[in-house]
């Protein structure tokens, strides 16, 4: 009787982290689709949307990957070059993650917006 109990417990189990997995997977779905989607809404072209766009994630993708491969390699490695190419690394993908996103000097010399009192107003 008591094997069958822990067996019962394992499957809800697995089917719980299938489950988990499942919505993660379909968030980060949902999650591309809208970078991409506001990527070509912002800069007002379908290529150059979806090319930023493809950009975008890649990026925040070597970001997340250099970040943990940082903090498991951090407790072996305690050698501070390795953490000054890791923290260049992190730099210069966020360098390049702040070129991809339009910011309020982007709109306003595009006359997408106007500031006023400072505030920024889009124009439509």
């Amino acid at each position: 009787q008591p094997s069958t109990d822990v067996q019962e417990v394992s499957f809800a189990s697995v089917v719980l982290l299938n489950l988990v997995a499942i919505a993660g997977l379909l968030l980060a779905f949902v999650g591309v689709l809208i970078t991409v989607h506001n990527a070509v809404r912002y800069n007002r072209s379908l290529p150059l949307g979806v090319l930023v766009g493809i950009f975008k994630m890649s990026i925040a993708l070597l970001m997340i990957v250099t970040l943990v491969g940082h903090l498991f390699k951090a407790s072996r490695s305690n050698t501070m070059i390795a953490f000054s190419w890791n923290l260049l690394a992190v730099g210069v993908l966020g360098w390049l993650w702040m070129r991809l996103v339009n910011g309020r000097r982007v709109y306003l010399q595009r006359g997408w917006a106007v500031e006023v009192d400072g505030q920024l107003w889009v124009v439509r």
